[in-house]
């Protein structure tokens, strides 16, 4: 069976380029119209988060990693000679990159500190937001969303509090005057931008989450991608911006997409049109060779969130009563989920909340030995120090 070699996909707001972030940190950039590959690069992006972002015209790219360094860090390259533009050695923990509307800025999420505002151009930062983990900024109006901790806000000629309904944000997307929230193992809501009151709210079915989220002026409907915990099919939605009236588009053959204006574009590299749902075409990525198919893997929301959530989301699910050592389909438990990922604090909360290091996944591995094969040398030293003799 061959399987894409892409984490991340990421696709231009204004222009038919995309770029796809392989697990060797090196990138390919493409238009997703033609089919022609424009380039192809390395980079710092580590696997992880969104630590790979494109500008509205798709020329310039910036990518991060877990660690700082002259290997990681934040950069931003040119995006069609891939030479590199800047370098910020001196930022750490980065879970996501985001440019701002006018893509003269970019937002920068950093696990357990406030969201820094970087300069495109020079990648010095600008601003920090206190209290603030991630921002979401309107293509359409001056609104743009604050991520907190205790919920979120809306900001414009008037701010609007609105509380969570989970224990984090997977992604949101602004209408014209409205915006589409997504939280994992939540509902999927519209909010109006203008009163704050909630226009409509979807239900996805238990196990499945709405993990993006895009809106289509063309048609005013917003776009969902619903991924199966339980193994199920990823799906392509469409929510009308008004009633949030649900209908499914098309099946998906990977869960790493990223939305263009008319498209969206996999990790498989499958371009299909958001309208009729068809393919227009498939682009060369990358492949790896695995000798027998996975199986469907079920995976509860706290394996979840120790790979992609922060420190207080992974606690506070423990403490809400979920198992610290829960086992998924294939093996894996939340300790597992999170040394891939290299996620050092994560795994220091999950050992303080019990998690049993010895435990081992389908293939015969504790933790400490994923975190060998993955690289990870001091988590796997912390875990050998909890693990029995």
């Amino acid at each position: 069976m061959r399987v894409s070699t892409v984490h991340i996909v990421a696709a231009a707001a204004n222009a038919p380029i995309v770029g796809a972030a392989f697990v060797d940190r090196s990138v390919q950039v493409w238009d997703w119209n033609s089919g022609r590959r424009l380039a192809a690069f390395d980079t710092v992006c580590e696997s992880g988060g969104r630590r790979f972002a494109l500008s509205g015209d798709g020329n310039i790219c910036v990518a991060a990693s877990w660690k700082k360094g002259k290997c990681d860090g934040v950069a931003s390259y040119a995006c069609l000679r891939g030479e590199k533009r800047w370098h910020r050695l001196d930022i750490r923990r980065v879970q996501g990159l985001r440019f701002s509307a006018t893509s003269e800025t970019i937002w920068c999420w950093i696990e357990n500190h406030p969201v820094q505002r970087l300069d495109a151009n020079s990648g010095e930062t600008l601003e920090t937001l206190r209290g603030v983990q991630d921002v979401f900024e309107s293509a359409y109006s001056e609104h743009r969303l604050e991520v907190c901790a205790p919920g979120f806000v809306i900001r414009g000629s008037k701010s609007f509090r609105i509380p969570r309904l989970s224990h984090f944000l997977l992604d949101a997307a602004f209408s014209r005057n409205g915006v589409c929230l997504t939280e994992a193992g939540g509902p999927v809501r519209c909010i109006d931008c203008s009163s704050g009151d909630r226009r409509w709210l979807f239900q996805p079915a238990s196990g499945a989450h709405v993990v993006a989220v895009s809106y289509r002026p063309t048609d005013r409907s917003f776009y969902a991608v619903r991924r199966d915990a339980h193994g199920g099919p990823t799906v392509l939605m469409r929510l009308d911006e008004e009633s949030g009236d649900s209908a499914e588009v098309c099946f998906l053959d990977s869960a790493v997409t990223s939305f263009a204006a008319d498209a969206i574009i996999t990790g498989a590299g499958d371009v299909i049109s958001l309208a009729a749902g068809a393919l227009l075409r498939r682009l060369a990525l990358p492949e790896r060779d695995y000798p027998d198919p996975p199986p469907p893997v079920t995976e509860p929301l706290l394996l979840f969130a120790a790979r992609i959530g922060t420190e207080k989301t992974v606690r506070n699910l423990v403490e809400s009563g979920s198992d610290v050592n829960v086992v998924a389909d294939d093996g894996s438990t939340p300790l597992h989920a999170a040394v891939v990922k290299g996620r050092l604090e994560v795994v220091r909360v999950l050992l303080e909340l019990g998690a049993d290091p010895n435990l081992r996944n389908a293939s015969g591995d504790t933790a400490a030995q994923a975190a060998d094969r993955s690289g990870h040398r001091e988590i796997a030293e912390i875990l050998r120090s909890h693990s029995r003799n």
